[in-house]
């Protein structure tokens, strides 16, 4: 940090390097000034309560931070379960009072099979925020049916901070929206849909060895390498990333929009679509899933094939589990045919 600028106290002092979660490349830094930090206390949307309990994710990662500073500056507290396994979270959300939940979507989906009930299990949970993808509308009906009713999904960067949150009316109205904008918050997509951001206070440039590369700040804006839709009415909608475009037969096929389809199928818990490379050098869809139960396989085919069409896999693979980083972001580079070698093929 003696790089990073003189020492002191005021706003634009350096207060700490941000590492990425690393599921483009390696982590990069960013580095926090206290006003800049400030910045991103005052959006982490914990106001539901006047004194918030927060079990954040690992503590290593910048929202956890967020979330912890955030609620110890309220006057709250940061609750640490004896384990993050189901038992330690349920425990601790029960009897320490807990009013903030921070989860990956496919963290959820593995707490929401021992959630069964008829009503939601933590009302007092006022916030249970979904981090790390974008949820499928049924986890979402699940979220909220099983877990708590107060389900938001925000679209944030590591980099620079929150870009739009959906309040829990959001979420019920319109399963798919990250909601609207942050205030103070420019948004704009060029090109294939890709997104750029500018945020007030966020960073010029990584820190360190990535400095200068101009590989994602760029002439004042952010460049994350998301694809995503504006709604008339100002809602966001994430679509994918740009550098996970498969290119089949010249058709450009987002994974992420064909495993949100293929969740919608009974029996499926997570799923991760990849290509690969036919006798021929064409490029065909595999799908790898984890059931959460009995599948039809030869029906997921046909519901594969009405709804995705000519994209629809042309093999599913039944399998134990998915590479994902703390995030739950799925490990894309670590996803192919030779990484699920005792998988079996369903069709």
């Amino acid at each position: 940090m003696d790089e990073a600028g003189e020492r002191g106290f005021d706003a634009h002092t350096p207060l700490r390097l941000a590492l990425t979660t690393g599921t483009t490349g390696l982590p990069k830094g960013v580095v926090q000034t206290h006003a800049a930090f400030e910045e991103r206390l005052d959006r982490m949307h914990c106001d539901v309560v006047e004194i918030p309990r927060i079990i954040p994710p690992g503590m290593h990662i910048t929202i956890a931070i967020n979330l912890a500073m955030h609620a110890l500056c309220k006057g709250g507290a940061v609750v640490i379960p004896r384990s993050y396994s189901t038992a330690g979270l349920f425990e601790a959300i029960r009897n320490l009072g807990v009013t903030h939940v921070t989860l990956p979507p496919a963290s959820l989906v593995l707490l929401l099979v021992d959630l069964q009930g008829t009503a939601p299990a933590f009302p007092g949970v006022r916030h249970l925020r979904l981090v790390g993808s974008t949820p499928t509308r049924r986890v979402l009906e699940q979220a909220r049916t099983r877990f708590t009713p107060h389900v938001y999904v925000p679209y944030g960067l590591g980099e620079v901070g929150l870009v739009s949150m959906a309040t829990p009316e959001m979420v019920a109205e319109d399963p798919g929206s990250c909601g609207v904008l942050e205030p103070g918050v420019r948004l704009e997509l060029h090109g294939d849909s890709e997104i750029r951001v500018h945020i007030p206070g966020q960073p010029d440039d990584y820190y360190g060895p990535d400095a200068g590369l101009g590989t994602r700040f760029r002439n004042g804006w952010f460049h994350p390498g998301d694809r995503g839709r504006m709604s008339p009415e100002g809602r966001l909608y994430i679509e994918g990333r740009i550098d996970h475009i498969i290119n089949v037969g010249g058709l450009k096929v987002s994974p992420e929009y064909s495993e949100s389809v293929l969740m919608e199928f009974a029996g499926v818990r997570e799923v991760a679509v990849f290509g690969v490379t036919d006798p021929n050098g064409a490029t065909q869809l595999v799908a790898a899933i984890v059931p959460s139960g009995e599948i039809d396989w030869n029906g997921l085919h046909q519901f594969s094939v009405r709804r995705l069409q000519v994209t629809a896999p042309v093999r599913f693979l039944e399998v134990e589990s998915l590479p994902r980083n703390l995030m739950g972001k799925l490990e894309r580079e670590l996803i192919s045919e030779a990484a699920f070698p005792q998988a079996k093929t369903r069709l």
